[in-house]
């Protein structure tokens, strides 16, 4: 807050964020008016653009029989970041053009891990526009300790239903969904009609779910992974940055 004064301009990118500066009685805007239909038509057209531009490399690459699911794929993935980038430059580029701004405000500890920061960053760099850090936030060691504790635990969680799923799922056809939510249960429940002995399988589940998820497995209706362990070996996270910055210089 010492960073808002009479002549700064919050944006608010989220209702949660629009909620808390309401709570603190801190003037902002939602995106509405920078974001209209000339930005919807733009960054559509942009993006097919860039896709299609991209789409022949990928067409090239060739691993067996699987270039058509690598290029499905890839661009699935690919657009949610590219439409993201242009929907936050479209919303950038439309507040500078109303407020003209001298200075941009990034929090400092968001700088090399958030997309949104990184967007920020170029177009000011672009437009000789300054940039503020925000100092980072100190966080209690207690806080600390507690996410520590809480890995510790989701790890042993993930590691014993790991051993559990193949015990589980033995003589079973697994139908496998990324998460419970869009409506995804009554799905499966259509779909496994049709299919003999189905095993739904969710890698994640939602909180006001998770009674029901839990109820579902010990009844053998379903399975449900409670949490996705995102640790692994400092050997197996070199081996992948090195082969990911391998693809990105052929990009």
């Amino acid at each position: 807050e010492k960073f808002i004064d009479q002549d700064t301009v919050v944006i608010s990118l989220r209702p949660s964020v629009s909620s808390e500066l309401a709570q603190r009685n801190i003037p902002y805007q939602n995106t509405l008016s920078f974001f209209g239909k000339e930005c919807h038509r733009y960054t559509l057209i942009k993006s097919t653009e860039i896709i299609e531009g991209i789409r022949p490399f990928l067409k090239g690459i060739n691993t067996e029989e699987v270039q058509h699911a690598f290029e499905k794929t890839w661009i699935f993935h690919f657009r949610l970041y590219l439409l993201y980038w242009l929907t936050m430059l479209c919303i950038i580029d439309k507040a500078v053009q109303t407020y003209n701004p001298d200075t941009f405000i990034i929090k400092s500890s968001c700088v090399d891990n958030n997309l949104l920061s990184v967007i920020v960053k170029y177009y000011a760099d672009a437009h000789n526009i300054n940039i503020q850090y925000a100092s980072k936030k100190r966080y209690r060691s207690s806080g600390k300790v507690n996410n520590i504790l809480e890995d510790w635990l989701g790890r042993i969680v993930f590691e014993s239903q790991l051993f559990l799923f193949p015990i589980i799922n033995r003589s079973r056809n697994s139908i496998f969904a990324p998460e419970d939510t869009y409506n995804m249960p009554n799905l499966f429940n259509r779909v496994s009609k049709h299919i003999d002995r189905a095993l739904p399988v969710y890698l994640s589940v939602r909180k006001s779910s998770l009674k029901t998820r839990i109820q579902e497995m010990l009844s053998g209706k379903s399975f449900s992974f409670l949490y996705l362990s995102t640790d692994v070996s400092s050997g197996n996270q070199v081996i992948f940055q090195d082969k990911f910055n391998i693809c990105t210089l052929h990009i």
